[in-house]
């Protein structure tokens, strides 16, 4: 029986040491990622903007009382990236996503566990990468 071979990562050495501890952290829960449903979400004369997840996503639960914003990250497998995103729950669905976006596919969304300032350190920067190490 052959074992499974240990998977190691590198983040980008151009991140700062908490950022890459991050990305360290978030590649070994990435296993809890799951798929946020898309919902389409419009009130008054506001729309969700494609692209503008943490503006869309404050204003809505602004706007939408027993609303939460979630913040967390998209794990892009196959680049090797995860991005910076925020979502909306709820108590009758749970997780969805209400920015418009032109993916072919959901990612899978996993939520940050860290502090809101390093947050926000991971959204300035917004896609966060690392390679293989062979």
């Amino acid at each position: 029986m052959k074992t499974p071979l240990a998977v190691a990562i590198r983040p980008d050495p151009r991140l700062d040491e908490d950022l890459q501890q991050l990305v360290r952290c978030l590649f070994q829960r990435r296993s809890e990622g799951v798929l946020v449903p898309k919902v389409s979400v419009a009130a008054d004369d506001w729309a969700p903007q494609e692209h503008e997840c943490h503006d869309n996503v404050e204003v809505w639960v602004r706007s939408m009382p027993g609303t939460k914003h979630v913040y967390g990250f998209l794990h892009f497998a196959g680049l090797g990236t995860f991005n910076a995103h925020s979502v909306v729950e709820d108590g009758e669905r749970g997780l969805c996503d209400i920015t418009p976006s032109r993916a072919s596919q959901l990612y899978p969304f996993v939520r940050h566990a860290g502090s809101p300032q390093l947050f926000a350190k991971a959204e300035a920067i917004g896609t966060l990468y690392y390679d293989f190490v062979r």
